[in-house]
């Protein structure tokens, strides 16, 4: 009696999953998002490395001129 409660239940959680979205697709989805996310903070890394390299430059050709307190 159980077992086949059991297996009805299954089928009808199996059902229901091809319904709706099944479990390795909200997977790849989660991946994806996640690579795009990784993606945009390399490049916004890289624009920010790329527009404070004169600042940097300028700092280094007069480096007796500092932060005075």
């Amino acid at each position: 009696m159980d077992k086949t409660a059991d297996v009805h239940l299954y089928c009808f959680l199996i059902q229901r999953d091809e319904l709706l979205f099944p479990p390795h697709i909200i997977i790849i989805i989660i991946v994806i998002i996640i690579i795009i996310i990784i993606i945009v903070i390399i490049i916004i890394n890289t624009i920010q490395a790329t527009t404070q390299l004169p600042r940097d430059e300028k700092i280094r050709e007069r480096p007796n001129e500092g932060i005075k307190l």
